[in-house]
């Protein structure tokens, strides 16, 4: 692929920028959903993450989730056209963190401390490619 092929399929850095803002934010509220909603599978014995919280409160799940739909008002404000953008990476990171939870419910019976990082890091991908699939 020659240099001019491959700037033509390159994102304008204004939307690059936004994409991975959003992406960084909003996958960060993927492991605050599991610690949420899925039980420790890990051994509580040997953890060594003994002090970890077992559970996120509401009001700390309500604060991650406010970060991400403040930041999706923002980017939207400031360019009406990604609207589409905002929402179909909110719902592709809502299906990762989905996937994840079923997932490692199956498999473990819950969250580990690699899986949360696991979830953030899908939910990242997953977000970036929806935000490239919307705009183009």
């Amino acid at each position: 692929m020659g240099l001019k092929a491959a700037a033509t399929l390159a994102l304008p850095l204004a939307w690059a920028v936004a994409a991975v803002l959003f992406a960084h934010t909003a996958s960060r509220c993927a492991p605050v959903l599991l610690i949420r909603f899925l039980r420790y599978g890990g051994d509580l014995e040997h953890a060594k993450a003994k002090p970890l919280a077992q559970q996120i409160s509401v009001g700390g799940l309500s604060v991650a989730a406010a970060w991400v739909l403040l930041l999706s008002a923002c980017l939207v404000a400031w360019q009406p056209a990604w609207w589409k953008a905002v929402t179909v990476s909110l719902l592709a990171a809502l299906i990762g963190v989905w996937w994840c939870a079923r997932w490692f419910q199956k498999r473990l019976g819950g969250y580990t401390g690699d899986t949360l990082g696991a979830s953030q890091q899908i939910t990242e991908v997953l977000i970036l490619l929806a935000w490239v699939a919307a705009l183009r």
